[in-house]
């Protein structure tokens, strides 16, 4: 497996993977009609629009022609504290492939491109109740707060954590 930066031409298959780990993640903790409202083709017009953006970083975990992982970051958007300049925007894997360190070295990968802008840390926001926080305080992740945010049309919790960059606890 290796991770390299996402290309337009990986647009089809990134929105598929999007839309079935959106699925696997979070059956059961998101409302089964909002998860249907999650569609392959908005995914793709959303990965359009990303893709190539100055600033940020959308990189893919290919396993030999076959996408399964990614992670998406760049400049902070609202909502995170003054001091972070930078956001993961999203990490996801399919289920197959977690738990082998993949999200780790994913996560590193984003480490290394956000601290050569000089970053020490990057926030993001994580579903209040998703497993993956424990991973990201695994990874040195600190709560910083919480607060209540639309997706796809209903309110739901989530939690602020700061992630240092540049730093991978093992």
């Amino acid at each position: 497996m290796r991770i390299r930066e996402a290309e337009p031409a990986d647009i089809g298959a990134l929105a598929r993977l999007h839309v079935d780990t959106w699925h696997e993640t979070y059956a059961g903790r998101l409302p089964d009609d909002l998860l249907a409202k999650l569609t392959v083709e908005a995914r793709e017009r959303l990965w359009t629009e990303m893709i190539g953006q100055p600033g940020t970083h959308h990189l893919v975990l290919d396993d030999d022609g076959s996408l399964v992982g990614f992670a998406s970051a760049g400049p902070r958007r609202e909502g995170l504290p003054d001091d972070l300049g930078v956001q993961l925007y999203a990490l996801y894997l399919r289920r197959r492939v977690q738990g082998h360190g993949h999200g780790r070295h994913l996560l590193e990968a984003v480490h290394a491109r956000l601290s050569e802008g000089g970053h020490a840390a990057v926030g993001l926001w994580v579903l209040d109740g998703n497993p993956a926080e424990a991973f990201y305080t695994r990874m040195g992740g600190v709560r910083f707060g919480t607060r209540r945010d639309a997706v796809l049309g209903i309110f739901v919790d989530h939690v602020g954590m700061r992630l240092p960059t540049g730093h991978s606890p093992t």
